[in-house]
């Protein structure tokens, strides 16, 4: 999603359309006991507890249709304090952060994904087999191992009925179910949901330390934000929303 600051002709909040609480599906998997549906307050709460700060991620999102500008101030994500950019510390020996992605107001600005990523210096760090061997025991057999990027992943899949898909079923993600999980506009009959959960344990090994990397997605609420947010904002630009009051000359 890109996060804009201009000076918009129309200032326009989103509101709460659907209650996350109504959509969110029911699995197992947590980060920390935390899970997609989460309020940032509770996120950020459970992570400083642990010496995790966070802070949310928010700025004003410009959209543009046939010549209206609507402006729309968006919170639309949140990560450790001093990791701008995650990706650059991860040659370091040792660390921990956390980050997500929030839906707008739309659907009550809750979580859509939870990211926790760990580096640990050696030998105290687990070898993949024996963490495979731990959340298998919590959560079942995964629906896919596989090799991305140099990391070995094990990925629980569910989906768009919220049932697990079992190993075997599938050689890899289904359509429309992965990438980024922040608000897009998009049009609202345009979305297609793939699946309704995805969970990612993924494993690196380096000379000095191990990465892990565990992370939560919730495709539903995701699909469901984008399309409840996309109808206000198109009401909105066409002048019909409750937002976007007539200035007819009577």
């Amino acid at each position: 999603m890109a996060i804009l600051v201009a000076t918009p002709a129309l200032s326009f909040d989103l509101t709460l359309a659907v209650d996350p609480a109504t959509i969110i599906t029911d699995h197992p998997y947590r980060i920390l006991d935390l899970a997609p549906g989460a309020s940032y307050e509770e996120i950020a709460t459970a992570a400083t507890a642990r010496g995790i700060p966070l802070y949310p991620q928010e700025g004003v999102m410009t959209v543009t249709s046939g010549g209206t500008k609507l402006g729309l101030n968006v919170k639309y994500g949140y990560q450790t304090r001093g990791y701008d950019n995650p990706y650059t510390y991860q040659d370091k020996v040792k660390y921990e952060f956390m980050q997500g992605s929030l839906s707008t107001a739309a659907t009550g600005n809750v979580a859509v994904s939870v990211s926790r990523s760990l580096g640990i210096t050696l030998p105290e760090a687990p070898s993949l087999e024996a963490l495979r061997k731990q959340v298998i025991d919590e959560f079942g057999e995964p629906t896919l191992i596989d090799k991305d990027l140099g990391f070995d992943r094990a990925i629980w899949i569910h989906g768009i009925d919220g049932v697990k898909i079992a190993a075997g079923e599938i050689t890899a993600m289904p359509e429309n179910c992965g990438g980024p999980a922040q608000f897009q506009i998009i049009d609202p009959a345009a979305v297609e949901t793939g699946c309704s959960v995805v969970y990612e344990v993924a494993f690196q090994q380096k000379a000095a330390h191990t990465l892990i990397r565990f992370t939560l997605v919730d495709y539903v609420l995701r699909d469901t934000d984008r399309i409840e947010a996309a109808k206000q904002i198109n009401a909105a630009i066409a002048g019909t929303g409750a937002d976007a009051p007539s200035k007819l000359d009577l």
